[in-house]
């Protein structure tokens, strides 16, 4: 189910889109880190070159236009869903909230790597099936290193490397910003 009382998102959205990034830490090991940074402002995913940041501590100032949440996958959570489902139901238990932002029409995600071609469909379907959200108005993103070509999943991938190595179980078991599987 998902978490109750976290913080919920407060996006101003000019364009009547969110732009959705989403990168994940420790993959393959367990907890895996799953994050998404999210922003109504276009200027987010205008492609570039963007460096990883490891050694300093990226950006948590959320606001109108920029905002985050994580969860925490652990090895049961991962089996328990099906393959096919597992990267769509990750990525709905943490917007689910946002689909519910006023103006929203359109969903664009922007997804770092090259995840298994044949589930892709998948997204986009699970998405719109669980937010009753129009399906022809989301549009998927994908690809190797767009952590270093859109600055949106550059702050996902140094979020999510910052959770896995700087924070305790126990503090980011508090963190407001923390979201559960949907299923």
């Amino acid at each position: 189910m998902h978490k109750k009382g976290g913080q919920k998102p407060n996006l101003i959205l000019p364009k009547n889109t969110l732009y959705v990034a989403y990168d994940e830490s420790n993959h393959g090991k367990f907890p895996e880190i799953d994050v998404v940074t999210l922003s109504g402002l276009e200027k987010y995913i205008k492609k570039g070159t963007f460096p990883k940041q490891r050694k300093k501590l990226p950006s948590l100032r959320t606001g109108p236009y920029k905002d985050y949440f994580f969860l925490l996958a652990s090895e049961v959570d991962c089996k328990r869903i099906p393959p096919k489902e597992l990267l769509g139901v990750t990525i709905v238990s943490l917007i689910e909230e946002s689909i519910g932002l006023p103006n929203l029409e359109f969903l664009e995600l922007f997804v770092d790597g090259e995840h298994r071609l044949p589930y892709r469909k998948y997204v986009k379907d699970i998405i719109s099936e669980r937010c009753f959200f129009p399906r022809k108005n989301i549009n998927l993103n994908y690809g190797a290193n767009f952590d270093r070509q859109y600055p949106l999943v550059n702050w996902a991938d140094n979020l999510a490397h910052y959770l896995f190595r700087k924070c305790s179980p126990e503090k980011l078991s508090r963190n407001p910003k923390r979201r559960n599987f949907i299923k």
